[in-house]
């Protein structure tokens, strides 16, 4: 929790801003959790969304290299955050993309302490009684509505709160970790789903996934995983 607070000091300092969901949640009394978001999303021309691994605190990349070398710079978001936000939208739009941190891994409501926990801290919360063999997940307690889960998330992020913050025009890209690309992907591998976003997602990076090539169904998604595919071989070609 120390760490997550640090994360937190410097996300902010870097000017973004924590943003809470559902939309329509009473955070005295409501399960919610937290994303963090550029200021002015709807002026942005290209928005950059970021889905992190499921068993990841929000805004952490890697706590093993929070932990060792790299320690509160490189292992959150934070390093990645501040170079992102020195790149030009476009080449005739010179302002930085607008970033969305999602919450892919904090998603189990801790009634005691009023806040959402990932699998593993769940797990290090103090139990109901010594009696009991650990922690289990009641989807009447525990469950945050219409984010239940990682897939749940991401469908919220696309279908609620893009919609509501970032402009209509704007391009979407897309960076997935370890298995928060494969959770991306899943959302995306439906025909109704990608006819109705394809449109505004520029890219797809998917830094450790490995979402199988023959679970796609999608033709559209299948048609442009492989195009990425090919213009990332012919960049790394010409380098």
């Amino acid at each position: 929790m120390a760490v997550q607070a640090e994360i937190r000091r410097r996300l902010s300092s870097l000017g973004l801003l924590k943003l809470t969901l559902p939309f329509d949640a009473d955070p005295t009394s409501d399960p919610h959790f937290p994303i963090w978001t550029s200021p002015d999303l709807q002026s942005k021309s290209r928005v950059i969304i970021i889905f992190g691994e499921t068993h990841q605190d929000l805004g952490v990349l890697a706590h093993r290299v929070i932990h060792g070398p790299g320690g509160l710079y490189e292992g959150p978001t934070v390093s990645l955050v501040k170079a992102l936000q020195q790149r030009w939208s476009s080449p005739t739009v010179p302002s930085a993309p607008g970033i969305m941190l999602a919450n892919m891994g904090e998603l189990i409501w801790w009634p005691e302490g009023r806040r959402t926990l990932t699998r593993y801290t769940f797990d290090w919360a103090p139990m109901r009684s010594a009696a009991h063999l650990g922690n289990y997940i009641d989807k009447e307690v525990n469950a945050v509505r219409e984010n239940e889960n990682a897939l749940a998330h991401v469908k919220y992020m696309f279908e609620k709160v893009l919609p509501k913050h970032v402009n209509p025009d704007a391009g979407i890209d897309i960076i997935g970790l370890g298995d928060g690309a494969d959770v991306a992907e899943s959302y995306l591998n439906s025909s109704v789903t990608w006819n109705r976003v394809s449109g505004r997602i520029n890219c797809f990076a998917s830094i450790g996934g490995q979402f199988p090539e023959w679970e796609i169904k999608c033709d559209g998604l299948r048609q442009f995983l492989k195009d990425v595919s090919l213009c990332q071989l012919f960049l790394f070609r010409l380098r």
